[in-house]
């Protein structure tokens, strides 16, 4: 997502009045679509069949539903004065799309289209593998399936997830039972956000969307801990390192991480240790929250140089992890106050 000057303004707000310029059926402009993408929460007045566009539920506010504007304008203030409430028109950015909307809105979701171009343009906004012989769509090389150990609630794919404490110079590994189960079986594919206490005072949350999986953790553990991901790849090269994100490819397959913590300093400085097959990252109290992003993609093999640069697919994804979008559900750590006056 690329910030525009109008999101912006957006992002400083719980809520945004969408009210289109007509009230008629289908006509759904950038009034609503900016808002969603922008992070805020969308108080929506326009076309009368909204609802049938397979919008998420709780996605946004409808003028529609009050019998007055007085009706909407108390719900709104209880909305903005409850975290829990104002959350729960935010928890669909960690939930898939419904599949109604992917089936309006992306016509060649999941696949078959008798239009080329469409199928190329959908395989390059979504980082899809792309058939040059057949022009048509095919699985990434590397599968971006999200799998969770039913034991443990930690990822099995598309890295496998592992958890690790210093102890008198050695690292030694964490236990994390999350469910008491003696058999550990893998959950595939994620539908819901997962949530894991990995030590006492230190939560690691997992979600799925878009092809992209999103870890964040929170917490005030007293010490530092060490996250290994395990990688699908076992031979791989380390193409970028900067301020927050990380490349890893090999012949077929480019893996990136992008962390962003909240001071903003640089969360990529936590990567201790990369090898072959593997990287262990260094979870700091200081640095918390961390949200870590993994984007699974095949690489461009037909473009000379691309191999040195970032796809747009990639390019998106690491952008919008950066935007932050879900600091808009609200947490004990925010400031009410400033947000019920603000404006």
């Amino acid at each position: 997502m690329k910030n525009t000057p109008k999101s912006e303004i957006m992002q400083k707000y719980l809520f945004h009045l969408a009210f289109e310029n007509q009230h008629t059926d289908d006509y759904i402009t950038e009034k609503l679509w900016l808002t969603l993408e922008s992070g805020t929460v969308p108080v929506y007045f326009g076309a009368p069949n909204i609802k049938e566009h397979g919008l998420p539920i709780n996605s946004m506010i409808h003028v529609s539903d009050y019998a007055s504007i007085d009706e909407l304008a108390e719900h709104l203030t209880k909305v903005a004065n409850n975290e829990t409430l104002y959350n729960s028109y935010q928890s669909w950015r960690k939930q898939p799309l419904p599949k109604a909307f992917l089936e309006k809105y992306l016509p060649v979701y999941p696949g078959g289209n008798d239009c080329r171009l469409c199928r190329w343009a959908h395989a390059r906004k979504y980082g899809l593998g792309w058939d040059h012989q057949t022009q048509t769509l095919k699985p990434t090389a590397l599968s971006r399936e999200v799998c969770i150990d039913e034991a443990t609630n930690l990822l099995r794919s598309p890295v496998v997830e592992s958890w690790w404490e210093l102890e008198s110079g050695r690292l030694l590994p964490v236990k994390v039972d999350s469910s008491g189960s003696i058999e550990s079986a893998s959950a595939c594919t994620l539908s819901k956000e997962r949530k894991v206490k990995v030590k006492r005072d230190l939560i690691r949350s997992v979600w799925s969307s878009d092809g992209v999986t999103d870890l964040l953790l929170e917490g005030a553990p007293s010490e530092s801990l060490m996250l290994r991901l395990a990688l699908p790849m076992k031979q791989h090269e380390q193409v970028l390192f900067n301020l927050d994100t990380m490349w890893m490819q090999d012949d077929k397959s480019r893996i990136t991480l992008v962390l962003v913590d909240g001071s903003g300093d640089g969360a990529a400085q936590l990567i201790a240790r990369v090898q072959s097959g593997s990287l262990d990252i260094e979870v700091k109290p200081d640095f918390l929250p961390l949200r870590i992003r993994v984007i699974v993609e095949d690489r461009d093999l037909h473009h000379e140089g691309a191999d040195k640069l970032p796809t747009y697919y990639g390019e998106v994804m690491a952008e919008d992890v950066s935007c932050y979008p879900e600091l808009f559900a609200l947490d004990e750590t925010m400031d009410l106050e400033r947000f019920k006056h603000a404006g």
